[in-house]
C-alpha cells in the first residue's frame, strides 16, 4: 500500500505535482523488474488498484493522482489498474481483497488517510501505525519540494505500508499476519537507482542468489 505521488498543495489541480510524475516512473522502473526486493518479496505485483475520488458536496476535486501514480507501472508490466473503488469504500477494498489467489501480489495506491483503516479491518489492531506519518525522516540529499507540502497532512510520500496475508483455506477470508513498514528510496528523480525497499535481490528469499 502506498500514498499516491506528490501533489500540489493546491488541492483543486487533481493531477500529481512533477515530483509525483517522477516518482510514478521510479516505481515503474523499480517494480516492474523482475527481481525479488524487500517490497516485493514475490516479485513484481498480479493486481494493481487504485482510488476513485469523484466530485463531492464539500468542494472537493475529482483525483485522478492514484490512477497516475501506477500507469507507468501499469504500462511496464502490461496490467489494467482496477480504478473503480471511490477512497472511501473500505469494505469494498476490503472485498477486493479477498478475491486475490495464493501467491499473488497487490499494489495499491489510495489517499493516505483511509489506508490506516484497511490495516484496521483486516485484523491489525494495535499493531501497527493509527494513521499515515506526516514526515518520512527522508535520508541522503533529498527533500519534498515546497508545493507538495499540506499544513494538516505533512508530506509524507515515501512509506510502503505492506501487508502479509493469511487464510486457513480457500473457503475462509484473507487476513493480516504482519505488517512492514519501509522506504521506496525515491530521491527526486525517475531515473534514479532502485534503493531501499526497492533495492534489487533484497528479499531474503533471494540472499542465497545475491
Amino acid at each position: 500500500m502506498i500514498r499516491h505521488g506528490e501533489r500540489f498543495s493546491d488541492k483543486s489541480n487533481i493531477h500529481l505535482a512533477p515530483a509525483g510524475f517522477q516518482r510514478a516512473e521510479y516505481i515503474a522502473k523499480c517494480v516492474s523488474n523482475a527481481t525479488f526486493t524487500m517490497a516485493f518479496p514475490l516479485g513484481p505485483p498480479d493486481r494493481l488498484v487504485a482510488s476513485v475520488r469523484p466530485p463531492n458536496a464539500h468542494g472537493e476535486d475529482e483525483s485522478v493522482r492514484p490512477l497516475e501514480t501506477l500507469t507507468p507501472l501499469s504500462r511496464a508490466l502490461s496490467l489494467p489498474v482496477e480504478n473503480t473503488l471511490r477512497y472511501t469504500n473500505v469494505d469494498g477494498f476490503v472485498d477486493r481483497l479477498q478475491k486475490l489467489a495464493a501467491g499473488e501480489t497487490m499494489c495499491v495506491a489510495w489517499q493516505h488517510s483511509f489506508l490506516d483503516a484497511f490495516v484496521r479491518r483486516l485484523g491489525l489492531e494495535g499493531l501497527a501505525p493509527t494513521s499515515w506519518p506526516r514526515s518520512c525522516n527522508y535520508t541522503g540529499p533529498w527533500a519534498e519540494p515546497d508545493y507538495a507540502m499540506d499544513v494538516t497532512e505533512g508530506n509524507c510520500y515515501d512509506l510502503i505500508w505492506q501487508l502479509l496475508l493469511f487464510r486457513e483455506g480457500p473457503a475462509h477470508r484473507w487476513r493480516s499476519a504482519a505488517f512492514s513498514q519501509m522506504h521506496m528510496g525515491f530521491r527526486g528523480a525517475g531515473d534514479g537507482p532502485c534503493v531501499e525497499a526497492f533495492y534489487p535481490d533484497s528479499a531474503p528469499g533471494a540472499w542465497d542468489r545475491a
